[in-house]
């Protein structure tokens, strides 16, 4: 399962669990798997940077120079400096974006490349 399909299901679990409205979901879209969170506006208005690199094509640029978000709806739990997954979740009323904690240390994987180059240079030095 990729990072961004992890995130959308663990959007879509603590929304259930936590919303009070109750209401289906319709869809999840835009899902920022490497969002972190910068500090809270007011108790209930958090501040999240987003990656422009999980904006859709079309979003990059904007996404590029306005990379705060203001979200009203996220995980009580989460704190300055965490990394977070941020989706936008569509019910039949009312549509916005949704922080929640990251569940386990989600830490980039080496490109293939990287990898390799690092077993060749740890079996040269034996």
């Amino acid at each position: 399962m990729g990072v961004k399909t992890e995130a959308k299901n663990a959007v879509r679990r603590w929304v259930e669990r936590n919303e009070k409205r109750r209401l289906p979901i319709l869809s999840i879209r835009h899902v920022h798997a490497r969002a972190k969170v910068e500090g809270y506006a007011a108790a209930l208005c958090l501040i999240v940077r987003c990656d422009w690199r999980d904006a859709e094509k079309h979003m990059r640029e904007d996404e590029r120079q306005y990379p705060l978000t203001v979200l009203r709806c996220f995980d009580p739990k989460l704190r300055e400096g965490d990394p977070c997954w941020v989706a936008y979740v569509s019910t039949p009323n009312i549509g916005e974006f949704v922080a929640v904690r990251v569940r386990r240390a989600v830490a980039a994987k080496p490109s293939k490349a990287k990898r390799a180059k690092a077993t060749a240079a740890s079996e040269a030095q034996k």
